[in-house]
Order: structure tokens, then sequence, then C-alpha cells
């Protein structure tokens, strides 16, 4: 059954690939696009708080 689906997933990417007006979300790419590609502010400037430090590094810790 995973074989199957992932021949299907692998042939519906190269039938969109060739032609993306056959995508199923197709219709939907200039929202999506307006929505997504916004350029960042760079006057918010976003800075880590030391909590949020402590987690990243335990979690690194935990990967390893």
């Amino acid at each position: 059954m995973i074989t199957i689906s992932i021949i299907y997933v692998y042939h519906y990417a190269s039938v969109i690939e060739k032609d993306p007006t056959k995508s199923l979300v197709y219709n939907q790419r200039a929202e999506d696009e307006k929505h997504f590609l916004v350029k960042a502010d760079p006057s918010d400037d976003h800075k880590m708080t030391g909590r949020q430090k402590t987690v990243i590094g335990y979690s690194e810790l935990l990967l390893l």
C-alpha cells in the first residue's frame, strides 16, 4: 500500500511540474503567494528570550 502511495505521489508531482495548472490548488496560488511571500519589515527586530534560548539548547541536546 505504501509503495502504491509513493508511486502515485511521484506521478502527481511529475504531472504538476510539467503543467502547474493541473494542480488541485492552482486556483489558490495568487492568494497564497500574496500571503506567504510578504517582505519582512526590517524594523521588526525580534530577539529571543533567555527561556527560548534554553528550550532550543535542551532540544539540541536531546537530538544528539
